[in-house]
């Protein structure tokens, strides 16, 4: 599967080796971006916010109401769907091995270093119900890239096998 054109490339450290993630990890400083402000607009239109994110530790991104899918190649973390996969079974396809997904109700998703997280008041068992409380993925520490995607075009929709982010660790310089 061809990746979309990089629409915003941010990066965050993550000296713990783990990664928070769920669909807005409320208990961060977002700094300039709220939940509203995210919830409100599309990504094109929020990307000072996103920048502002990654400045207070935190990757996030609007991808609507799509529920992706994460996933694991290596150090590289994949957000996307992936039709070919069963319900929220784990599987390894395209996109790597699943290691879980997000609900994106809101219609973002979040990842920041846990120990940010938890130093910021960040709470991992904060709902009764599990599927909602922020999930932990060990990764190398080190300098992490979120390549954000958006534009889709209709064939990927239609498809349904959308890649929405890819995470990775790298010491190269943003693009």
């Amino acid at each position: 599967m061809q990746e979309p054109k990089i629409s915003i490339q941010t990066e965050i450290q993550v000296p713990s080796g783990k990664l928070v993630y769920q669909e807005f990890l409320d208990e961060m400083k977002y700094g300039v971006a709220t939940n509203a402000a995210v919830r409100a607009g599309v990504v094109a239109e929020r990307e000072s916010e996103i920048l502002e994110n990654a400045k207070n530790g935190i990757f996030s991104g609007f991808i609507g109401n799509s529920c992706p899918g994460v996933y694991r190649q290596g150090d590289r973390i994949i957000v996307g769907n992936d039709p070919d996969e069963e319900g929220y079974n784990r599987k390894k396809g395209d996109f790597g091995e699943k290691v879980g997904h997000i609900i994106t109700d809101g219609g973002t998703y979040s990842f920041a270093d846990l120990d940010n997280f938890l130093h910021q008041g960040g709470n991992l068992n904060k709902s009764t119900c599990e599927h909602q409380n922020p999930k932990v993925l060990e990764v190398t520490p080190g300098r992490y890239v979120l390549n954000h995607f958006y534009g889709f075009n209709t064939e990927q929709r239609n498809a349904g096998k959308v890649l929405y982010a890819s995470i990775e660790r790298s010491d190269r310089p943003l693009i």
